[in-house]
């Protein structure tokens, strides 16, 4: 029976967990890939404070991870498929085992949305990706698909080594902070087409995005596909009884939780608050603790 399982090692996951650990709770912190969450896409954080010269997404998680192996916890490598409570138990159950637990912290960020158009099934994995960190190269075409932060925040990052590089936005302006378009239109490998719709993908030699482009049929031919189309948050292990609302002893932090405001310095918070919101039901609920 562990005291607090931590489902996601993004930076609310991590900063709920180094809290727990000072507070004397010893937690269990899953993740089923790499410590870091969205960081790991992150092309450069400007606005956390502590690096006032902006630090790269992945050098951040890095200093996150070696905060979490100093603090002691421990971290395990394990998919979460499902989250119930049962006679006063939390249960969670991974691809690997059944673990039973008296608080959850759910801090599982968010999953991208897919466009939905044909063909676009066919190649995801290969040739179409949602996280720039799963990418197999970072050379060649790109075409990226969105006109959010995340989609400029790929492209820059892109533009570090990619030929070309062409973001296809639905609208008639850009929907990212004002820094990320200025810093995008500086690049000349970088290209932004408004007003153009993806309709549909095929795979030949490379992949061709069929796209309307104000009634116009115009194709976008490229290496990778990279689609930015929003965010949903990633809920889907949790039983009904836990979807439906507040549950003593349950607990959302970061991103999962708080919508399009998806920052670092809003999910280190976060997970901290829940840290300590979950030591207060411990101390109050079991005697153990008190």
């Amino acid at each position: 029976m562990y005291d607090v399982v931590v489902v996601g090692a993004g930076p609310a996951g991590i900063s709920a967990s180094i809290q727990l650990k000072r507070s004397g709770i010893k937690p269990l912190l899953l993740e089923k890939d790499k410590v870091g969450g969205l960081l790991l896409n992150a092309n450069f954080v400007e606005n956390y404070p502590g690096f006032p010269d902006g630090v790269s997404g992945e050098m951040l998680a890095e200093t996150f991870l070696k905060h979490l192996k100093n603090a002691g916890v421990a971290l395990r490598k394990e998919t979460v498929k499902k989250i119930f409570k049962k006679n006063n138990v939390f249960h969670i159950v991974t691809d690997k085992d059944e673990i039973p637990a008296k608080c959850v912290i759910l801090a599982t960020g968010t999953l991208p949305k897919k466009l939905g158009i044909p063909g676009e099934g066919d190649i995801v994995g290969r040739r179409l990706f949602y996280e720039i960190k799963d990418l197999p190269a970072n050379t060649g075409t790109f075409v990226v698909i969105g006109g959010g932060d995340i989609a400029f925040d790929y492209a820059l990052n892109l533009s570090k080594t990619a030929e070309k590089i062409d973001v296809i936005i639905r609208g008639d302006m850009p929907k990212c902070i004002p820094v990320l378009s200025e810093n995008v239109e500086r690049k000349e490998n970088i290209k932004i087409y408004y007003r153009t719709i993806p309709v549909s993908m095929k795979e030949e030699k490379n992949i061709i995005v069929e796209c309307n482009a104000e009634g116009k049929q115009k194709n976008f031919v490229s290496d990778y596909v990279l689609v930015a189309a929003g965010r949903t948050p990633n809920t889907g292990m949790l039983s009904d009884e836990l979807r439906k609302g507040i549950m003593p002893g349950f607990f959302l932090a970061g991103d999962v939780k708080n919508e399009n405001f998806r920052q670092t310095g809003i999910a280190v918070g976060d997970g901290l608050l829940s840290a300590m919101k979950a030591v207060k039901f411990l101390r109050e609920k079991h005697e153990d603790y008190r």
